[in-house]
């Protein structure tokens, strides 16, 4: 029987992911950039107001990246999707833990108007 893996799981994505992909000019030859630029995820008709969030030493996605959508949709003249920054010391998790409150009073603002 194969022993299990007791090893910690490392936090840092840097120690885990080839540092070569943290290069975008190497990031743009590759397959995984390839898929975003197919799907074109970001450019979806937008109606109603989202607020979209991201760390700023986010090691799962570059600044920029999470803030495509948003700059997308201010392109074609909309206000709907916003990106608003989690923090200098936000990584990936903290800003899920950093949005989920402000989700909440924003959600609780609109149900009042």
């Amino acid at each position: 029987m194969k022993e299990p893996y007791t090893e910690p799981w490392p936090a840092d994505l840097h120690n885990l992911i080839r540092k070569e992909y943290f290069d975008p000019i190497y990031f743009a030859g590759t397959a995984y950039c390839a898929l975003i630029q197919k799907l074109h995820a970001y450019r979806w008709q937008v109606k109603a107001n989202v607020r979209m969030y991201y760390g700023e030493i986010d090691e799962c996605l570059t600044i920029d990246l999470a803030r495509l959508p948003s700059i997308y949709q201010n392109a074609l003249g909309s206000s709907t999707v916003t990106a608003i920054s989690a923090g200098p010391d936000a990584n990936h998790r903290g800003t899920f833990a950093r949005a989920v409150p402000e989700w909440k009073k924003w959600f609780d603002s609109l149900q009042t108007k």
